[in-house]
């Protein structure tokens, strides 16, 4: 019984995995990242993150989009072999994270859907690596939604 239990339970796993690879065109490490990463954020436990501490996987470069950056755009700044091009939305901020040339991570979508917003700066393209080890202050908003201000 416990066989069936397991083999059951592994054969949906591995149709929401392939569903989820179809329809998002992402890899499923890729999503597992994403979630990782979003809980993460969404359950802050002091007033300063370093990015180093919350990101919980390889990654050598990452990347800040604003809204309205184009997809051709990102693709050129990313430079990687695949993009998961389902997963972007112009009217929305993208923060896209590399390692050895492919996509790990994005991190997109509204804030008051995800949980948190992010705050890096008034340019369209901010590229950084974890050398920086950037370091945000973290302020809950009265709707519960998290801002993450990156200091200077």
């Amino acid at each position: 019984m416990f066989k069936k239990f397991i083999s059951v339970v592994g054969a949906l796993l591995l149709v929401v995995t392939i569903t989820l690879t179809i329809f998002t065109n992402a890899s499923p490490m890729a999503l597992l990242n994403n979630y990782q990463l979003n809980y993460n954020l969404t359950h802050p436990t002091k007033d300063t993150i370093f990015i180093n501490n919350v990101i919980p996987f390889k990654w050598d470069h990452g990347y800040y989009f604003s809204p309205y950056v184009e997809l051709k755009d990102i693709k050129k700044h990313i430079n990687v072999k695949h993009f998961p091009d389902k997963l972007y939305n112009d009217d929305q901020a993208h923060i896209i994270y590399v390692y050895k040339g492919h996509v790990e991570a994005i991190v997109n979508g509204l804030g008051r859907s995800r949980g948190y917003w992010f705050y890096f700066s008034l340019s369209q393209v901010y590229r950084f690596t974890p050398k920086d080890d950037l370091t945000f202050t973290v302020r809950k908003q009265t709707n519960g939604i998290y801002e993450y201000v990156l200091k200077s």
